[in-house]
């Protein structure tokens, strides 16, 4: 969002298609009385929730024909070259998996 990123939006992470855009985004703060039971999605708390509007008859038509029923959040992180894990890991796979836990931590 930061960089206006609104409007970026692939086809299975492959194909870029137009006419989609971010509307909304919020970050649940009370679950029994955030904007999200409007929609049922049953809230916790914590949860980062998008609404987007798609303008793209063509991608609309597979959404009602339940081809897409959802989206994912691709993310570029700046930063990760700087962690250091190299006194926690000797192996690549250990560092991969470092990096995950410390992504769902934050």
């Amino acid at each position: 969002m930061k960089n206006m990123n609104l409007s970026k939006f692939t086809l299975e992470h492959d194909k870029n298609v137009s006419g989609v855009n971010v509307i909304e985004s919020w970050t649940v703060e009370d679950a029994k009385n955030d904007k999200a039971n409007l929609y049922n999605l049953e809230p916790k708390g914590g949860e980062w929730v998008l609404m987007s509007k798609i303008y793209n008859d063509e991608v609309w038509q597979e959404v009602k024909q339940g081809t897409f029923k959802g989206y994912s959040i691709e993310g570029m992180f700046d930063g990760l070259q700087n962690l250091d894990l190299s006194n926690q890991v000797n192996e690549e796979t250990e560092t991969k998996e470092l990096i995950i836990d410390f992504l769902k931590s934050i």
